[in-house]
């Protein structure tokens, strides 16, 4: 929350100049104060979004990196932080002490929102999930290159060789343990009743690299941008279960499909609840 201390710290230095060299027996010195304060705040942000832009710029948005770095990381973590205060998102990990550990694995999850993958590093940002990604979101002003320095991959749906480039690239990842893999095996974002159908290849990544597969979901961050700004959004992510190599690389990704879209529907029939 490094950005959201200098933003408030910035705006109650300024609301405090203000009153300190002004009478405060007229009544329109509070309103300028707030005034002062409030404008310190958004001149606030203001530098951290340019510091942020001017950071990014270095990383070339073509290039492949060997490793997710650390200092992105950081700036990715710090930002998430920001907007999820901003956002008013109550978010809930349930299960993440199942997560694999000294170990890379592929992580499959249902997909509401833009917010599920962001939600999902911000809670495991020590075990570097990279995530494949539509290839719209790398078009993004400065996030395309934060995103990239973690080593997201871009895949467009509608090219069958990227695609291929884009799994020997995630298989490279697990099998140089570089980072683990995130995915949203419905290919696009779905928020009708409960599931689409999904892309069985995606569990190939997991088979053919003999690793484990984590199946989550995520409810909650399709109302993010409903509630916004002042009602609390509750988020719950949950492990459902982990497959390990030894119970899947026998089966054909078809089936492992079928049976993770059953238990992720089941589940998300059940709603929210116990999110603090």
């Amino acid at each position: 929350m490094i950005i959201e201390l200098f933003c408030c710290a910035s705006a109650a230095a300024a609301l405090t100049l203000h009153l300190l060299s002004n009478d405060l027996t007229k009544w329109y010195s509070y309103i300028f104060a707030l005034l002062a304060g409030f404008g310190a705040y958004c001149l606030s942000l203001l530098i951290v979004y340019v510091a942020y832009y001017l950071m990014a710029l270095p990383v070339k948005v073509k290039k492949e990196f060997k490793k997710p770095s650390r200092f992105y990381r950081f700036l990715y973590k710090e930002g998430v932080d920001y907007i999820c205060f901003h956002a008013n998102i109550s978010c809930r990990f349930k299960g993440k002490d199942l997560l694999p550990r000294g170990r890379r694995f592929v992580l499959v999850c249902n997909h509401r929102s833009k917010f599920d993958p962001i939600l999902i590093s911000k809670k495991c940002m020590k075990y570097d999930i990279a995530f494949i990604s539509k290839h719209a979101n790398f078009k993004i002003p400065m996030v395309n290159r934060i995103i990239t320095a973690l080593c997201y991959m871009p895949v467009d749906r509608d090219d069958p060789l990227q695609s291929l480039s884009i799994f020997k690239r995630a298989s490279n990842y697990i099998n140089n343990n570089i980072c683990s893999v995130g995915v949203f095996p419905e290919g696009k974002r779905y928020i009708g009743d409960g599931l689409e159908g999904f892309h069985e290849g995606f569990f190939n990544l997991a088979i053919k690299n003999n690793v484990p597969l984590v199946v989550c979901t995520v409810k909650g961050t399709d109302q993010i941008v409903h509630n916004f700004p002042f009602k609390r959004t509750k988020v719950k992510i949950e492990v459902l279960r982990i497959f390990e190599p030894e119970e899947i690389n026998t089966l054909p990704a078809k089936t492992i499909s079928d049976t993770v879209h059953q238990m992720m529907e089941e589940n998300m029939k059940e709603g929210i609840t116990n999110v603090k």
